[in-house]
């Protein structure tokens, strides 16, 4: 997302004069501030122009723990609706021990699942275990 800020100089002054002086006097401080997304220009009115997805790049550097996520036996990604079946047939325990995830991430990955929209507009059906909407539904499901 881009932001700009128009600053309307006083008309008396020789804006654009004084503009080019702190441009060539400080002209390292504006190649930094450019290499972080924010911008200085000039026409009629001061102008800062902030580019946050620049800015963010440059910033967070994309810094943290990547997620890893859980695989089936077969190597695929466990799905939402898989583990909604497995929630009906099997404890919290067997279905960790089946993912090979630790308590907290699988209680914190169950809670997220069961608040997310997913699962208020497909949980129900599935419990049901409907087999003409079924498929589908896995099929949309996101991972777990």
């Amino acid at each position: 997302m881009k932001h700009q800020i128009y600053i309307d100089p006083n008309p008396e002054d020789k804006s654009d004069i004084a503009f080019e002086k702190v441009t060539k006097y400080h002209e390292d401080v504006f190649k930094k501030l450019e290499h972080v997304g924010i911008t200085f220009s000039y026409k009629k009115y001061f102008c800062i122009n902030f580019d946050e997805d620049i800015y963010n790049s440059v910033v967070l550097r994309g810094a943290g723990r990547k997620k890893v996520a859980a695989v089936s036996e077969e190597g695929h990604p466990v799905k939402c609706a898989e583990v909604v079946q497995m929630m009906q047939t099997m404890t919290d325990y067997e279905i960790m021990d089946k993912l090979k995830m630790k308590k907290a991430t699988y209680y914190r990955h169950k809670k997220a699942m069961l608040e997310s929209n997913w699962y208020k507009d497909h949980g129900r059906n599935l419990e049901l275990n409907d087999p003409n909407i079924t498929d589908y539904i896995i099929e949309v499901s996101p991972v777990f």
